[in-house]
This record gives C-alpha cells, structure tokens and sequence, in this order.
C-alpha cells in the first residue's frame, strides 16, 4: 500500500505546483482512478486532447489551476519534481497513474525516451490502489422547533414573531439589535455614548413586549430622570 502525502516539507520548494494532498483532493483523485491491464492504475477523469489526464487543484494562495493526473500522483508519494522537470511514463500508458511507473526526467531525457518507441522496465504486479479517505460525517441537523440555527434553546430565550405566520429567536435579535446598536452613535461594547462603563451595576437590561432587549446606561437614565425633575418644577 502506497503512503499518501508524507512528503519532504524541503520539497514543497521544488514543484511547479503546490498540492495540498488533503483527504479532499485524495478523494476526488482517486474515485477516479481504475485497475488496467499490465498493473497500470488507469485515469477514468478528464483527459487532455493529447490522452494525459487533468486534474483541478487549489494553488496555496486559494487559486484553481489544472495539472495532469500521473504528475499529482507522482508527487503524492513524496517523489521530487525539481522545477523544469517532467513526469514520464515508463509503461507508455498516458493514461497511467501508478506511481512506480513513473518517473521525473529531464525534458530532453523525456524526449529521448519518446523517441526510443517502447516502454521501459517497470513493476507489472497487480497491486491494490490507494485506500480512498472517507467522507466526514455531516452534522446533525438541529430540530427548528425547538432551537434555532445557533443552537439557542427557544424553552429557554424565547421567540419572537417576525411576521404572520414565522419567528425569530429572541436571543438571536437581541444580539443582532446590539451590534447594530455598537458604534459612535450607540457607544461601542463597553461604554456608553457618554463614556459610561457598561459594568454589572451601571448596566440596565430593558426587555420589551415582544421579547427583545436593550441594554441602557443607568448613569445616564439618573442624568436624565433628574433633567426631566427639574423641568416639571419650573
């Protein structure tokens, strides 16, 4: 059994293409990957007009890019590809993607090599392909009636209409209504707009009739009830 991706971090310097060799890019590799005749492992994907195989890989700056099948499967193996290089098939099966029947040649030796008409010496034992990763579970899916999206129990937040016949999580707006609320305007996370701390005793939940909350300043509610008082008098 062939050990994938256990390649020399020096040699991720020298390829022309960064590979990722993740189980993702594993898996859709080899799904498409079939046994062949002579021990040639045959690629059953996409394939180039001149019978090489393609491959889409993401570059390490997030990028698409295509290579060819026998090239990333070379590389998978810890193999060297210095820059400039290419990847020859020693059984001249273009299609091949085994790993010991390929090797990294100069361009001219693979020219040589074309030139020469037959295949070269290689391994033709059948052997067993690559073991393919499997898929990671997906999450459970949460029950909508009794929490939202984000995991807030409505037994315990509550909810909240939004509209005739849907509702929101009370938690969930509340949490929306102050972020919208952070800024020059609102004052930010800790302080009020008038430079009040929002500490534990200087901070006053307000929970409206339909279940959402703000959070007000009590120094500037006494500011402002004590404004209101001296108004009345006069």
């Amino acid at each position: 059994m062939y050990q994938l991706g256990t390649m020399n971090p020096t040699f991720r310097g020298m390829i022309n293409l960064m590979f990722s060799f993740g189980d993702d890019e594993k898996r859709r590799f080899w799904t498409r990957v079939e046994q062949g005749p002579n021990g040639c492992w045959i690629w059953v994907g996409g394939k180039r007009g001149n019978g090489y195989g393609q491959f889409a890989i993401k570059t390490s700056e997030g990028r698409w890019t295509q290579t060819t099948s026998h090239r990333w499967a070379y590389a998978s193996c810890g193999n060297e590809i210095p820059s400039g290089w290419e990847v020859d098939h020693l059984c001249k099966v273009r299609s091949c993607v085994r790993p010991d029947h390929l090797e990294a040649v100069t361009v001219a030796e693979n020219r040589r090599r074309r030139d020469l008409g037959h295949p070269l010496e290689c391994d033709r034992t059948i052997r067993p392909l690559p073991e393919i990763p499997s898929k990671p579970e997906p999450p459970a899916k949460r029950d909508r009636t009794i929490e939202c999206r984000n995991g807030h129990l409505f037994a315990i937040v509550g909810k909240v209409r939004n509209g005739a016949n849907s509702f929101t999580c009370a938690k969930c707006l509340s949490d929306w209504q102050a972020k919208r609320r952070t800024g020059t305007r609102h004052g930010t996370e800790s302080h009020c707009p008038a430079g009040h701390e929002y500490s534990e005793d200087n901070t006053y939940v307000r929970v409206r009739p339909n279940g959402s909350r703000s959070r007000e300043c009590r120094s500037c509610i006494r500011k402002r009830n004590r404004e209101r008082k001296a108004q009345t008098r006069h």
